[in-house]
């Protein structure tokens, strides 16, 4: 594959064969039945944890090499998202890590793991903090072991199908603000969720808006990840069998003009990215690429309470019982958020945007730090739920909407 080449292959129907790529366990997972007993009703959400993410610090006295100004609490409250890792274990289990710039130097691996509800540490962090052997153009303390950053919506789920291992990995596609100097690369790092190992998954690097927050997004059937940048006028992929970065680009031709925190999802029955954004400091904007012509992006019509700006950062996860997008904004709020897509061409007709109250225990969220939830709101298949953990002393809460 030639560096920023449009592979008609790529992008055209009919790839997911062609490449002999399946889908993951989640589509089998989907329609297990019956559920656990201990799912929320449709329409609520329940505290499900046993322990709590600080009963797995690997530093509570806050005074190791790599704590940072924050500690542990910067995995969660640092600009920093998660993944759902379908096939680690029977149910499943909710991934993440984090930090970025001095708020914290560790780069551990945490599941919150649905078949004991208890959260477990896959690894220890790397003994560093200071800037000593620390390579800023690969992100990374040693080989393969990369910094501790900010994730933002930068963390995805690698099944084993397409080379993540047993349980499959976590996916940290490109790093931001990453250790003392704050600084951005465009390597792709792997976890095995089963050994808790770092390794270097990317050939190459990206190379677009690197010092700017990006979104990405998993497409199985391309079996590739698209990122989008700041702006958008170029778009990334990384193709998860060569595992090297191309792009396409789409241009500014709409008017498009990403800034930051904003974020991304796959309609994966219109085959569009869609991007929220907060560009005029108002409501947020919809925009979507057709990927089967990306030669353009289109702001969308919508109808219905939009994300505020106190809500940038919300991202959407497809919801294949609903197809449609659900997304959680923190901030104590009791409801989510839904956005319909249209019936007609998705490019001009309108989508619909709705809010569902839910009942049941009470939203637990941070009272400080930044309010971006970014993607720890993760579609849980298993649970026919979403799951949601935002602090380190907080309990991890599914959330099931009504028609799930």
């Amino acid at each position: 594959m030639k560096r920023r080449q449009l592979l008609s292959g790529m992008l055209g129907a009919g790839a997911c064969a062609a490449a002999g790529l399946t889908l993951p366990r989640a589509s089998a997972v989907e329609l297990r039945q019956p559920l656990p007993r201990w799912v929320p009703r449709r329409g609520t959400r329940s505290d499900i944890s046993y322990n709590v993410m600080a009963d797995v610090d690997p530093c509570p006295r806050r005074d190791c090499s790599y704590t940072g100004t924050l500690g542990q609490q910067a995995v969660l409250a640092a600009w920093c998202g998660a993944a759902f890792a379908t096939n680690y274990g029977a149910l499943g289990a909710w991934v993440t890590t984090g930090g970025g710039h001095e708020d914290y130097f560790g780069n551990e691996v945490y599941a919150f793991e649905l078949d004991t509800r208890r959260w477990v540490r896959l690894n220890d962090p790397y003994p560093g903090g200071a800037d000593t052997a620390v390579d800023y153009a690969e992100g990374e303390y040693a080989p393969g072991i990369p910094l501790s950053s900010h994730t933002y919506q930068h963390s995805q789920y690698l099944p084993p199908e397409l080379g993540g291992g047993p349980k499959g990995a976590l996916l940290r596609v490109v790093a931001y603000a990453a250790g003392r100097y704050a600084r951005g690369s465009g390597r792709a790092h792997a976890c095995d969720l089963a050994t808790g190992q770092w390794t270097r998954f990317s050939m190459d690097k990206a190379i677009a808006g690197l010092n700017g927050t990006s979104a990405t997004c998993v497409d199985l059937v391309r079996g590739c990840i698209w990122r989008v940048p700041p702006v958008g006028g170029v778009v990334e992929y990384l193709d998860l069998a060569t595992r090297r970065f191309g792009g396409i680009s789409p241009g500014t031709v709409g008017d498009n003009n990403f800034v930051v925190n904003h974020t991304c999802a796959l309609d994966p029955e219109r085959d569009v990215i869609v991007v929220l954004d907060w560009r005029s400091k108002a409501d947020a904007e919809v925009w979507v690429l057709p990927l089967a012509d990306p030669q353009r992006w289109w702001r969308v019509p919508t109808a219905g309470p939009a994300p505020p700006l106190n809500a940038q950062g919300v991202a959407l996860e497809w919801c294949p019982p609903l197809r449609a997008f659900v997304g959680y904004e923190g901030n104590g709020a009791t409801f989510l958020r839904k956005l319909v897509p249209p019936a007609g061409d998705p490019r001009t007709s309108t989508w619909q945007w709705h809010v569902e109250e839910l009942g049941g225990d009470a939203p637990a969220c941070r009272t400080k730090g930044p309010r971006m939830s970014f993607s720890r709101f993760r579609w849980a298949p298993s649970l026919h739920s979403f799951l949601w953990a935002d602090g380190r002393d907080l309990p991890v809460q599914a959330w099931r909407p009504q028609g799930t």
